[in-house]
């Protein structure tokens, strides 16, 4: 009996999935070459690589799936031409009817329940979530998860990282400025942020050019 390769599969699966996000009709290919600056030959199965997000692979092989993982993890860190690097790849197991028949294959592909868990990190030694098994879901949650992993988690957790700094940073500032008589705290909203890295920008007493501020009178001032 005839059988379906997972490059035929895959081309159904893609297909779908372009309509999923409004994105993905330019930005994702299937099967294609010269996707990755580091080695133009390698072909993921599908790639995903949208303007102003994370680039996504997905890597896919016919239940057991047995070596999918390690083919989605070795994409990790890759460099897509022309875009950012590989920060997370899904492993998706197929099932095994997807093997069978070609003239309904969409409407199967479409209705069908696979298997897929995220790598992220080192190559060698990717996280994984869920840590053990996979999760089960259908052609939805599957996009749900690649639109999941194009925002990209080193920068979210930079970005907090900062956040705090500068919360922790703001807190000293106004509680110093209080104990001294009182400090000028911008209010958002103006192109003030870079003046506030001037050297006198900071001086307690001093509104920094161009910014609205407000002034925080301190307890301990004396008239």
């Amino acid at each position: 009996m005839p059988l379906n390769s997972e490059a035929t599969v895959n081309a159904v699966l893609a297909e779908a999935l372009r309509h999923k996000h409004p994105q993905w009709r330019e930005s994702l290919g299937v099967e294609q070459s010269g996707v990755f600056q580091e080695n133009h030959s390698l072909r993921p199965d599908i790639a995903l690589r949208p303007q102003r997000a994370q680039p996504v692979v997905v890597e896919t092989e016919f239940a057991p799936a047995a070596t999918v993982e390690q083919d989605a993890a070795g994409r990790l860190g890759l460099v897509p031409v022309g875009g950012r690097a590989l920060e997370q790849a899904i492993a998706v197991r197929l099932p095994e009817d997807l093997r069978r028949g070609q003239a309904d294959l969409p409407e199967r592909v479409a209705v069908a329940e696979f298997g897929y868990c995220v790598l992220s990190g080192e190559p060698s030694a990717p996280e994984r979530w869920p840590a053990e098994g996979w999760l089960a879901g259908g052609l939805n949650d599957l996009a749900r998860c690649m639109e999941q992993a194009m925002t990209s988690a080193r920068l979210i957790e930079l970005g907090m990282t900062t956040l705090e700094q500068g919360v922790r940073s703001a807190t000293r500032s106004v509680d110093d400025g209080v104990a001294t008589g009182g400090v000028y705290i911008p209010v958002p909203g103006r192109a003030c942020s870079t003046e506030l890295r001037g050297a006198g920008a900071t001086a307690f007493g001093k509104r920094p050019p161009s910014c609205t501020s407000r002034w925080i009178s301190g307890s301990t001032r004396k008239a």
